[in-house]
């Protein structure tokens, strides 16, 4: 797997606008982002959150001027572009902006629809990122455009045309969507938010307040590889993974847990992905949702609900322990642990009585269910057992 000498970024804000990209998708409603989404909670109560528009914006650089080229942010770019489509988003891709083009992008985009509280909106960067200590302390992230010149060699240059942070953030400041999700595919540092390390929670009302989340795909000095395994696994959980509670939604949290252990896992701990919210409170407490088009939780319910093994319904619980079909599994379980062990107690009573071992029958009588000991075993293993610890 080939690493590019210099970090490249991916960014993805989650609240709602269009920009003067290209791509525009066609004219009919559900094309245009227009579909509305109530997003309930595991009882299907409305929790008051209704999106009423979808819309993303999606830049990708990959032929720079003094920066190494990046071919495989195209192909990235196709496949987010592809996988946010089959989510109800309006997409518009600007591909290779200099720096006036990628302000220009943002500004258009937040402006043209993101004035509505209720849309999401979703802002992606793929291209290269970097990171500059600051003379007073601390260091700001930027992400950088086609011609912005190196830093090594013209500093005031790069910071001139490079987009920092802090002006993403003053971008947000405009933003009136409730809901929105930075996501850097990027080695970075002088990040604006607040890390977190929370479990993700179901989706309540709490979901509806407002929220900026933050995901980058690792820290500064990490390199991200030519064949991203950040994008890979957000696209993943974009498919119907990631929805770590089984409830047919992945939320913003699950977005950043879910990257945070696959990344980890599948790139041996070199890349380790961070998220969290915007250091504000008036945009940290909500919690940005994806709509899966049928829950993992489902597929994996529809297939095991009608197993007769007890470890089909063990390794569905391990899977789903909060899940919309836990409580039905756990019924399942209990009903076959408990004829599972009934069956075995007679076989084995039977044998005992045969061979006239009085003491392994009382035990027998007396002994709890267990078929996590006798399971796939030979049928006297319990009573044996508890022979030898009675012994």
């Amino acid at each position: 797997m080939r690493y590019e000498p210099v970090c490249r970024a991916i960014v993805v804000v989650l609240v709602l606008s269009v920009v003067p990209g290209v791509v525009e998708a066609q004219e009919s409603e559900a094309a245009r982002g227009l579909t509305r989404l109530p997003i309930a909670d595991a009882e299907g109560d409305d929790v008051g959150l209704l999106y009423t528009g979808s819309f993303a914006l999606v830049i990708g650089v990959s032929d720079y001027e003094h920066w190494s080229d990046l071919p495989g942010v195209k192909r990235d770019v196709l496949r987010v572009h592809e996988a946010l489509e089959a989510h109800g988003f309006h997409v518009t891709v600007v591909q290779d902006p200099d720096a006036r083009q990628l302000r220009q992008a943002f500004s258009d985009f937040i402006y043209t629809h993101d004035q509505e509280p209720d849309r999401r909106i979703l802002i992606y960067f793929a291209g290269h990122g970097h990171s500059m200590a600051r003379s007073f302390g601390g260091k700001m992230g930027y992400v950088v455009p086609r011609d912005a010149p190196d830093p090594r060699r013209d500093t005031a240059g790069f910071k001139s045309a490079a987009l920092n942070m802090n002006r993403i953030q003053g971008y947000g400041q405009e933003i009136e969507s409730k809901h929105a999700l930075l996501l850097f595919d990027s080695c970075f540092s002088g990040s604006i938010f607040t890390l977190t390390r929370a479990i993700p929670s179901e989706i309540t009302a709490k979901t509806a307040e407002p929220v900026w989340q933050f995901i980058t795909a690792g820290t500064e000095d990490e390199k991200v590889p030519g064949e991203s395994i950040f994008l890979a696994q957000f696209v993943a959980v974009l498919e119907g993974e990631g929805d770590l509670d089984g409830d047919g939604y992945a939320t913003g949290s699950e977005l950043g847990q879910f990257l945070q252990q696959n990344a980890q896992e599948y790139s041996s701990e070199t890349q380790n992905p961070q998220y969290g919210t915007l250091a504000d409170p008036r945009l940290n407490k909500g919690d940005f949702v994806f709509p899966l088009p049928r829950g993992l939780e489902q597929e994996r319910w529809d297939d095991v609900k009608e197993a007769t093994r007890p470890a089909d319904f063990r390794a569905f619980l391990e899977a789903f322990p909060a899940g919309r079909f836990a409580g039905d599994a756990r019924q399942k379980l209990s009903q076959l642990e408990q004829t599972r062990w009934d069956e075995i107690k007679d076989s084995t009573a039977r044998a005992l009585a045969a061979d006239g071992d009085t003491k392994a029958l009382s035990l027998l009588d007396a002994a709890p269910k267990g078929v996590d000991l006798v399971e796939d075993k030979p049928k006297h293993m319990a009573v044996y057992r508890f022979r030898i610890s009675d012994e």
